[in-house]
């Protein structure tokens, strides 16, 4: 497959801090990178 892919991603449990990753395909191989800490909570109630 072609390089240059990327994606960013959570990677942790639902309650807890997780790390925000970075994931790219460079020369051929997967490289993914730690960003920084963060912590998605589940979205509740109606949208406006």
């Amino acid at each position: 497959r072609e390089d240059g892919g990327r994606i960013v991603i959570p990677v942790g449990g639902i309650w807890m801090v997780q790390t925000l990753m970075k994931i790219e395909k460079i020369e051929g191989k997967i490289k993914s990178k730690g960003i920084i800490g963060v912590r998605f909570v589940p979205m509740i109630g109606h949208s406006r």
